[in-house]
């Protein structure tokens, strides 16, 4: 295992990160180069399955850490990353069937552990009944497979959890998310850039091609400021706060690093969610450790925040704005939108506070005329913004999204999955303390439910990523440190 990943391959995964992109966009327009390449990509992957197993799955990981939201390279229409995903489900489990492998019931753990996995078993049957509710109630068959294909991850648990009893986790695995932060530093300040100096714009070729395959969002707050959000960012407090948890344990300098990665792409996404769940996260992690430690760690995290925040406005603007009124009323209206109470006068500022204010009346009506078994996958919003009626797919908000879609019973039984999760981290800090790695879990856990309120976290594809390599890691039997 230590010839597949070495101290170079994190150079190579931070090349192959812009290799990727810049490859998206120079065959934007050559859906057959495109297809070209993700059948050369698929063929690479085969062949690393046939020479070792290890290998391809790490090569799905990397993709899934990597690859934004998977959707860069098309083949005809069909995403690189369920490309890949489906066809290494096909050769792990139609390998396993074909050479008349029994199945090891240790995989499951112990009988408690098996009551876990029979209720994500009936999450995911609920999860087949919610595309079947969904096709019935004549919703769009392609959002209906966009929403469903983002749970398809959950059968990559299996092979997950083999990967982590086999292979220990460690330092290697760390540097991965370090590069990760930078890589979307570079990429996330290359885009602010790109639009605040003009050579990009709104609607242009480039703005159609990051939005649409990046699944960017791009939004001029001022005349000197972007706001650049990519939905991977939707990694990055989780990934900070494990950082952090480390950092309070160990004082190892090198976890400062990843730290300010994940600052200054919060910074220049400034996205309410992110910022309340980056906080909230840190309040969590006092649990473990002194006052001191995590006043300092607490109060000097937020100082740099400003401070990159306050540098990037003052010199984009050329030392004329230095953006703290813009900062202190997003700051004001993620709280008050965190108690559900809707500010009339921010709208003028983002208009996407008004979008997400209004959508909640018609998500509301939704969840009353199906509050047991939802709408299903693929239901749209029918919304009034300045006296247009408009259609969306993009609800805003997670928990009313998963009622919305799955009823109350489907919420019921996911959130349980994820309870139970947060569950066993806080009883694995306790059995395992030598283990680094489950406070910094603990306390993403609890963030990412936070960010859930205003931001789809639990249904988005990396949030299934979240889940699949969490439960993979509680279900392994040895300790790590």
């Amino acid at each position: 295992m230590s010839s597949i990943i070495k101290k170079h391959s994190s150079l190579l995964l931070f090349i192959a990160f812009f290799a990727l992109r810049a490859t998206s966009y120079l065959t934007y327009s050559h859906s057959i180069w495109q297809s070209i390449i993700c059948l050369a990509l698929v063929v690479g992957l085969i062949t690393a399955f046939y020479f070792d197993q290890s290998l391809a799955f790490i090569i799905i990981l990397a993709e899934l850490l990597f690859g934004g939201t998977g959707g860069f390279l098309q083949f005809f229409n069909f995403s690189l990353r369920n490309l890949l995903i489906i066809v290494y489900l096909i050769l792990f489990f139609g390998g396993k069937l074909l050479a008349g492998e029994k199945f090891d019931s240790r995989l499951l753990g112990n009988d408690n552990e098996k009551k876990d996995w029979r209720l994500l078993a009936a999450l995911v049957v609920w999860l087949g009944f919610t595309v079947i509710n969904g096709y019935l109630a004549k919703n769009s068959l392609t959002l209906i497979m966009r929403d469903a294909s983002s749970f398809v991850l959950l059968f990559l648990l299996l092979p997950a959890i083999e990967f982590v009893r086999k292979f220990k986790f460690d330092k290697k695995y760390l540097a991965w998310l370090e590069i990760f932060l930078w890589a979307e530093v570079v990429w996330t300040g290359f885009n602010f850039i790109l639009f605040r100096s003009g050579l990009a714009s709104l609607h242009d070729q480039y703005y159609n091609w990051v939005r649409l395959l990046g699944a960017a969002k791009l939004t001029q707050v001022s005349w000197f400021c972007w706001r650049v959000i990519f939905s991977e960012h939707l990694l990055v407090v989780p990934i900070m706060l494990v950082f952090t948890a480390l950092w309070l344990k160990t004082k190892n300098k090198h976890y400062l690093w990843p730290m300010l990665a994940g600052t200054i792409i919060l910074a220049l996404n400034l996205s309410r969610a992110y910022l309340l769940g980056w906080l909230f996260g840190l309040i969590i992690l006092k649990i473990f450790c002194t006052w001191r430690d995590w006043l300092s760690t607490t109060i000097a995290g937020l100082a740099v925040f400003f401070a990159i925040f306050i540098a990037i406005n003052l010199t984009s603007s050329f030392g004329q704005f230095a953006g703290l009124d813009l900062l202190g009323l997003r700051f004001i209206d993620a709280l008050w939108q965190a108690a559900g109470v809707h500010l009339a006068s921010t709208p003028q500022l983002d208009v996407s506070v008004d979008i997400r204010g209004n959508l909640l009346a018609p998500i509301w009506q939704l969840i009353k005329t199906a509050p047991l078994f939802g709408h299903g996958l693929g239901i749209e919003l029918t919304y009034q913004e300045l006296g247009k009626t408009l259609q969306t797919d993009q609800f805003d908000w997670g928990y009313f999204e998963m009622l919305a879609k799955w009823g109350l019973i489907g919420c019921a039984l996911f959130l349980t999955v994820i309870v139970q999760l947060i569950i066993k981290l806080y009883k694995k800090i306790t059995l395992e303390p030598k283990n680094l790695l489950w406070p910094g879990l603990f306390a993403a856990w609890l963030a990412f439910g936070t960010i859930n309120f205003t931001a789809p976290a639990f249904v988005h594809v990396l949030g299934v990523f979240f889940l699949v390599v969490s439960l993979a890691l509680t279900a392994k039997q040895p300790p790590t440190n």
